[in-house]
C-alpha cells in the first residue's frame, strides 16, 4: 500500500513505517524519527529527498502517535508533561526489534544504519544510538541527547518543581549523556535553531562538550534565528554530512 504521498506504508515488528526506496541504492539505510504530535507522513518530503541520493529511508510512526492509539490532543500541556518520557522510553526500548527486523526483511544493512531525529525523534534517536551499538552514525535536528538537563531546563520555564527522583531515574537509566562510553567512535551530528522555543539549545550544547572529550566525530552546529524547525540550510548541511560520512 501506498500513501497519498507516494510512500510505501510497510509493518515491521508490527511498527507502522513508511518507506522511501532510491531509484539508486547507495546500500545505507536512513531510519527517521518524527515528533512530538507529528506523524511519518510529515516527513515525506525530507524522506524523498534522502532518497534522491541513494539512502533507503524509513520512517517509524512512535507510539499514540497516527495510528498508534494517538493522543486525542498531544499538546495539552498535562498531556505532554505526563507521558512525553513514557513515549521517549517506549519508542527507544521498542528500537532494537525494529532494527533487527529491518535488518532480516533487507531494508538495512548492520552497519550502514543511520538514525535521524527531528524534535522528540533526536531525543529518541539519541537514546537509541547509544543502546543499539551496530548503528553506524547519528543525526538530531533540534533534539537533545542530554536528557535530564532538557528535563530541567523545562521544569525551569514553566515554573515546575523538580522532577521526582522516580521519574529521573528512568530519564538516568538511558539518558545519552550517562552512557558517552557507548558512542565509541561513531559520528554524530547535531543541529539546532538558536531560537528554539521547545527544546532549548543547552541540552544539545553540554552534550557535545561532554562528548567531544571522548569522541573525535561529534560536531555541533548552531543557526542564528532559527526556531523549531528545520531550514533549508540545516538540511543541505545534513546531506552533506550523510554522503562525507556514508561513501
Amino acid at each position: 500500500m501506498y500513501t497519498k504521498e507516494g510512500l510505501e506504508e510497510v509493518f515491521i515488528k508490527g511498527i507502522r513505517c513508511l518507506l522511501a526506496k532510491p531509484e539508486k541504492d547507495n546500500g545505507h539505510t536512513l531510519i527517521f524519527y518524527h515528533g512530538w504530535g507529528s506523524i511519518p507522513e510529515n516527513q515525506a518530503f525530507s524522506a524523498k529527498i534522502l532518497a534522491s541520493y541513494g539512502f533507503t529511508v524509513i520512517l517509524p510512526e512512535i507510539i499514540h502517535h497516527g495510528t498508534r492509539n494517538p493522543f486525542p490532543n498531544p499538546f495539552d500541556t498535562e498531556v505532554l508533561q505526563k507521558n512525553f518520557w513514557k513515549v521517549v522510553l517506549h519508542s527507544v526500548e521498542e528500537a532494537e526489534g525494529l532494527i533487527s527486523c529491518a535488518v532480516k526483511s533487507g531494508l538495512a544493512k548492520e552497519g550502514k544504519i543511520c538514525l535521524i531525529g527531528s524534535s522528540t525523534g533526536g531525543v529518541i534517536a539519541s537514546g537509541v544510538f547509544v543502546e543499539v551499538s551496530s548503528i553506524t552514525s547519528l543525526v538530531t535536528l533540534n533534539g537533545s541527547p542530554a536528557w535530564e538537563e532538557t528535563e530541567h531546563l523545562w521544569r525551569k520555564s514553566d515554573g515546575r518543581p523538580p522532577a521526582a527522583e522516580e521519574e529521573l531515574a528512568q530519564i538516568r537509566k538511558y539518558d545519552p549523556i550517562n552512557r558517552l562510553e557507548n558512542l565509541k567512535q561513531r559520528p554524530v551530528l547535531m543541529l539546532h535553531g538558536s531560537h528554539d522555543e521547545r527544546i532549548p539549545s543547552q541540552g544539545p550544547k553540554k552534550f557535545y562538550d561532554e562528548a567531544k572529550k571522548i569522541n573525535d566525530f561529534v560536531q555541533y552546529r548552531e543557526y542564528w534565528n532559527v526556531t523549531h524547525t528545520i531550514s533549508l540550510n540545516m538540511m543541505e548541511e545534513m546531506i552533506n554530512w550523510l554522503m562525507e560520512i556514508h561513501k
